[in-house]
């Protein structure tokens, strides 16, 4: 995955480990601190790829796959997801003159194996050329 979080990340990579549990209810997720009755471990790896206007460009690389896990880790660790109003923080859908109103998480790669022809099936795909994806550089040369 790609994620344009805002603010810096301590680290310029790191795991991230958390138990979390789901709200089905309000279809929200919380961490607890330790491992409760119903709570998954949730651990994925990131590394900042770039930085510019307060923002961060990560690639990240899930190790378990659980309901909103992206979201609600970088929001515990202080740099919640562009354009997450759930999780983080609420912008104004115009900035700049530019919209963006869609969380800022892309999946660029999709592996499978497929039934039919039994073999293994690969996809890579990068976000589209609007902000914020657009002020990293990063991006332009992939």
């Amino acid at each position: 995955y790609l994620a344009v979080v805002h603010g810096i990340p301590t680290k310029s990579e790191d795991i991230l480990k958390h138990n979390l549990i789901k709200d089905t209810q309000k279809n929200i997720v919380y961490p607890v601190d330790n491992q409760l009755v119903n709570s998954k471990r949730a651990e994925l790896h990131y590394k900042v790829l770039e930085n510019k206007d307060n923002l961060t460009l990560l690639e990240i690389n899930l190790q378990t796959g659980r309901f909103h896990q992206i979201r609600v880790q970088f929001s515990l660790i202080g740099n919640p997801l562009f354009g997450d109003s759930k999780y983080g923080k609420v912008i104004p859908r115009k900035t700049d003159s530019r919209v963006f109103s869609e969380i800022a998480l892309w999946c660029t790669e999709i592996t499978f194996f497929h039934p039919i022809l039994k073999e293994m099936i690969h996809f890579n795909n990068y976000p589209l050329n609007k902000y914020p994806w657009n002020i990293f550089n990063f991006l332009k040369t992939n």
